[in-house]
């Protein structure tokens, strides 16, 4: 009886932020239901399992990554006393009022933002490319990588986009061998099909 109640409250907890950070669209994403390949099934198994360094998830538009991302969402409930998820956007709005509003030096800000246990960090390269989106991305790859905290990562862009868009020092620790990557490059976009 006290199982199945902490199960139900962790799911009705699971429906709520869901709602909250993508939307009613998502508010019931769940692994179970992800439409990815039994490779790239297996390579998340493997992750949800042992949770560290990064998970990289790379693919076209409409593949599912943000349904990806709030699908993780219970189990991260589950097994971290602390997330955060951010779709970049977001975090770049946020820093850049923090740093306005002179709320202390930029990379304790961001490393505020940041320092949870995991983080999901969904459409990386979504708002485009400049000089300090790149560094503010950067930076949070550098400190989570540094600290081997596990980080679930999403974006549009391929490898070969990350090593030919970003500096080297971004991809590298993107890619890095000990990192669990999933690319989808070829994949269908769901939207298109309905799904």
């Amino acid at each position: 009886m006290e199982k199945q109640r902490k199960h139900e409250e962790i799911e009705k907890k699971a429906i709520s932020i869901k709602r909250e950070l993508f939307g009613e669209r998502y508010a019931n994403a769940s692994i179970s239901q992800l439409t990815i390949p039994i490779w790239a099934q297996n390579k998340l198994q493997q992750f949800l399992k042992s949770p560290k360094n990064f998970l990289v998830f790379c693919g076209n538009p409409g593949i599912g990554k943000t349904y990806f991302c709030a699908a993780l969402i219970d189990w991260a409930i589950k097994n971290f006393n602390t997330f955060r998820v951010w779709k970049e956007a977001l975090l770049f709005q946020k820093l850049r009022a923090s740093i306005k509003d002179n709320q202390g030096d930029y990379l304790q800000i961001l490393t505020g933002f940041i320092d949870d246990e995991l983080i999901i960090l969904d459409d990386v390269g979504s708002q485009g490319v400049n000089e300090w989106r790149e560094e503010v991305i950067f930076d949070a790859l550098d400190f989570r990588y540094n600290q081997m905290l596990p980080t679930i990562i999403t974006s549009n862009f391929s490898k070969k986009d990350f090593q030919e868009i970003y500096h080297p020092r971004v991809s590298s620790r993107l890619f890095a061998a000990e990192n669990t990557i999933i690319e989808m490059h070829d994949a269908p976009d769901l939207r298109l099909q309905g799904l």
